[in-house]
């Protein structure tokens, strides 16, 4: 797929957070596709989905609140790989629970819940 200017203005914008050390260089390309994904299939509900007889101010405030998800979930992804490897070391997760990282395998080999 040919870079399209949004795309590549999206990239820029994750390569200054993987040098600002907001997002881990591995993750950069996963990030990029996964805001790729949430703004359109989010530009898809208003068009042509339940969205679309929604006002238009609501459908803003909606994708600020998406955009917002999408920033955080990504950040999250250092903090629980930093954490399951403090776990792996025997250090915090004192909650008991497993690390939910991207990298699980719930959405591998087609196994989509």
């Amino acid at each position: 797929m040919a870079a399209t200017p949004a795309f590549r203005a999206l990239a820029d914008a994750l390569s200054d957070l993987v040098e600002a050390g907001e997002v881990a260089a591995d993750d950069a390309t996963s990030a990029a596709w996964s805001c790729w994904a949430t703004v359109h299939g989010f530009a898809e509900l208003c068009l042509h989905g339940p969205l679309a007889a929604v006002p238009a101010s609501e459908q803003r405030r909606l994708a600020a609140s998406a955009v917002d998800a999408i920033i955080a979930g990504i950040r999250s992804w250092r903090v629980r790989e930093q954490g399951a490897n403090a776990r792996n070391r025997g250090v915090g997760g004192s909650d008991g629970m497993p690390s939910l990282t991207r990298g699980n395998d719930c959405f591998r080999k087609g196994d989509v819940r």
